[in-house]
């Protein structure tokens, strides 16, 4: 489905010049770089990598981090190409730093018969907006030294962060793709939060989301709200509206309270555990 509002926003929102300088500084440094972290989103493995990206360092080992797994229902098919984890649990800080040390140890051992005897080596991690890189960052650090938020566009240059004797990592800005061809890739980046909601009708978001459970999660759906049944979208507004009393003074839906409510419920996980793609 042909879809202009989506076209118009890519054009004056998606990718703004900070984008375009946040690429041309990735490949200033591509060289300099040992291994690439590209985070991605548990509940949107596919629709969250940014192959634009991950093809400016083909030459570079590239380990791919699924972030969001407390939200996700986790493909174990996927589970020796990507490691999945939940930035809530300290366990993972373990699984990641000796999944990095796996991918050095050749160079390790190397770099120490050429007299390194502590070697050190840049990490740079890579991502859509507000995909958790930040996030993933201080997490390793374990300490709140990068600002993160739950919106797009926090980070707006380069940082580098010592994590630990052998390792420096590079804090990146998130770069969406140039184009986005598929309309429902457009609606599930909205959902996980890569795209602000603002740039787009959140009429057409929630209806996909909503379309989503409705087929994927009926029961939950209706549980979580606490309805007996639902024919289709426009019947879910009417029922949840009654039920919670979102009513204006003119008597009316308080649509704006409604798709407030119901986006942060899709997309901070309240229905339930999903996958989007």
């Amino acid at each position: 489905m042909k879809n202009n509002l989506i076209d118009n926003s890519l054009k004056i929102n998606w990718f703004p010049g900070h984008m375009k300088k946040a690429t041309d500084e990735l490949i200033s440094i591509a060289k300099n770089v040992d291994l690439i972290i590209e985070v991605i989103d548990a509940r949107a493995i596919q629709s969250s990598s940014n192959q634009e990206i991950t093809k400016i360092f083909q030459q570079k080992p590239i380990l791919k981090i699924a972030l969001k797994t407390d939200y996700s229902i986790v493909n174990n098919s996927n589970s020796d190409e990507i490691l999945f984890v939940s930035l809530k649990e300290k366990k993972f800080k373990n699984l990641i730093i000796k999944k990095i040390y796996e991918i050095f140890d050749k160079k390790i051992q190397k770099d120490k018969i050429k007299g390194l005897v502590v070697p050190k080596y840049t990490i740079l991690v890579v991502g859509l907006p507000n995909i958790g890189k930040s996030s993933l960052i201080n997490y390793l650090k374990n300490k709140n030294i990068l600002k993160v938020q739950n919106y797009p566009g926090v980070t707006k240059k380069q940082q580098l962060v010592s994590i630990n004797k052998n390792f420096d990592i590079i804090d990146t800005p998130g770069i969406l793709f140039k184009k986005i061809d598929d309309i429902n890739i457009g609606y599930k980046l909205v959902l996980i939060n890569c795209i602000k909601k603002e740039v787009v009708t959140l009429d057409h978001v929630l209806r996909f989301g909503f379309n989503h459970f409705y087929k994927n999660h009926f029961n939950s759906l209706l549980n979580y709200y606490k309805l007996q049944d639902i024919k289709n979208y426009d019947d879910f507004v009417q029922q949840v509206c009654l039920s919670k009393k979102w009513i204006t003074k003119d008597n009316v839906f308080d649509i704006n309270r409604f798709e407030s409510q119901i986006f942060n419920d899709f997309s901070l996980g309240k229905i339930c555990k999903t996958n989007f793609d």
